[in-house]
């Protein structure tokens, strides 16, 4: 087998036919419909669409913090759909990586501190831990603010002390949603760079954005439209403006 038909035999994700609704106030609404997608090894993949179209929701999934209703997905060649919380946990610990738009950095922790959190219930070696947060700290810039706790740093500072957490755990695939939403052009320009870096090194990124700037810095579109993926191809177009599929997941899920 050569290398490209490993690529194309085996995925990183897989997903089939994938639906999920959400019931508010005694009515349900139905946000995915039944979605396929395929996320093969170093994909860079930006999620487009306009507000409600199930983007968000599906990131959710994607990253084990929200189960589909029905369909399957397969992660590293595991089937992971309807995994309980622990199992679903453990999974993300190992294989998944979080950047989001409001970056849930712990107040009173230092930039150290907040990137080595991720290994702090796996037994590794506090000193070996240490030594890794202070590569990636290095990595994205901040060796130098190693010491300060997020009240001290700014938005892109900030951003990246997420973005280095992600990492700490070596995750094939990096999700990130809005990771430059509240950054300004010229950060949000710093911060894609690092993704391009990130990626290039063989980590697979999904984002979900409304930035085009964030979406032309991808390598690959998929625009989601009324629950369903009704593009996918190259370089991401602009996308719509707004959001909010669905009452989010996260918090449900025990992570930030």
């Amino acid at each position: 087998m050569t290398p490209g038909d490993a690529h194309i035999a085996a995925p990183l994700a897989e997903l089939r036919d994938i639906t999920r609704s959400f019931v508010q106030a005694g009515r349900e609404t139905r946000v995915l419909r039944g979605i396929s997608l395929t996320l093969h090894r170093g994909d860079f993949l930006a999620l487009v669409g306009s507000s409600g179209s199930g983007k968000s929701t599906l990131l959710h999934i994607l990253g084990l913090l929200d189960q589909p209703d029905s369909g399957t997905y397969a992660l590293n060649g595991r089937d992971v759909a309807g995994l309980d919380d622990e199992a679903a946990s453990l999974v993300r610990s190992r294989f998944i990586g979080f950047v989001f738009q409001s970056f849930y950095l712990m107040p009173r922790a230092s930039a150290l501190e907040n990137v080595m959190l991720p290994g702090m219930y796996t037994g590794e070696r506090l000193s070996s831990m240490r030594e890794r947060a202070m590569a990636l700290l290095d990595q994205v810039g901040l060796a130098d603010r190693v010491g300060h706790i997020p009240a001290q740093l700014s938005g892109g500072q900030q951003q990246r002390v997420s973005l280095a957490r992600a990492l700490f755990n070596e995750p094939d695939l990096l999700l990130a949603d809005e990771p430059t939403g509240q950054l300004d052009a010229a950060t949000s320009e710093d911060i894609l760079a690092l993704f391009q870096e990130i990626n290039a090194s063989g980590t697979s990124i999904v984002v979900v954005t409304h930035d085009p700037q964030t979406a032309q810095a991808a390598r690959r579109s998929v625009r989601v439209h009324d629950g369903l993926v009704v593009a996918d191809g190259g370089p991401a177009p602009a996308p719509a403006c707004g959001d909010g599929d669905a009452p989010s997941a996260t918090a449900s899920a025990g992570l930030p």
